[in-house]
């Protein structure tokens, strides 16, 4: 979260292309603001509580489990919106804060956007459609800044109008903090909550292959989000 992952090759489209599938994406009941709600930071309205299972292995091969939590509250500062509550039942000491807080957080506003001439429609039939797209670099939030470097891909229920699923695979190396990663696959799963406060991720599953100071490793996390509630 050995991973296998194929690269999607996205080239990029002309705007008639582009507007094309976003139409096709509107037709279907999901519009580009709704994929970009789950990359929002300082725009941010939602809190809720993350509940992050990952299991890797240690250097002697055997597998490990950590269970972390934590909370996402966007009526804090913005240097503060990502808070570290507990790994394993503990609560995080200062260094563990530091750390959490430099790969999390950040002192700048960013709300992650979607690279429109990169929209397309991968495949469409009666009762789904998928699209693929690319990210805006400079506008991700640093906890998803190695999006720049993947393909995403998301599927519509065109039956009932909801956005269903998405999968984020990377086409290159990519970074997270120290870390070096070579494979990296996101599947995602979203919430409806009402036309209001619209989709936010229920579920995600994360494989990574990692590269750290020469050693690497796998790791495969399940996260949980919950306790959604609007507090701005």
């Amino acid at each position: 979260m050995l991973i296998i992952t194929i690269a999607l090759a996205l080239p990029v489209f002309g705007f008639g292309q582009t507007n094309e599938a976003i139409q096709k994406l509107n037709d279907a009941g999901v519009t580009i603001d709704q994929i970009e709600h789950s990359l929002k930071d300082a725009d941010a309205e939602f809190y809720f509580k993350s509940s992050n299972t990952t299991v890797s292995k240690s250097e002697d091969g055997n597998p490990y489990t950590s269970v972390t939590i934590c909370e996402f509250d966007p009526s804090k500062s913005i240097e503060e919106h990502w808070r570290l509550i507990s790994t394993d039942g503990i609560t995080p000491t200062a260094s563990e804060n530091k750390t959490f807080n430099k790969t999390s957080n950040s002192n700048d506003e960013f709300n992650g956007k979607i690279d429109l001439e990169s929209v397309k429609v991968l495949s469409e039939d009666d009762s789904r459609l998928v699209i693929g797209l690319r990210f805006a670099e400079k506008s991700l939030p640093r906890k998803f800044r190695f999006y720049a470097d993947c393909d995403a891909t998301y599927t519509i229920d065109k039956v009932n109008k909801k956005l269903v699923s998405g999968t984020i695979v990377n086409f290159k190396e990519t970074k997270m903090s120290i870390a070096k990663i070579s494979n990296v696959k996101v599947d995602l799963e979203f919430i409806f909550l009402n036309e209001a406060e619209g989709y936010h991720i229920k579920k995600e599953q994360l494989e990574m292959t990692i590269l750290v100071l020469g050693q690497q490793s796998e790791s495969k996390s399940t996260i949980v989000y919950s306790d959604f509630k609007k507090v701005k």
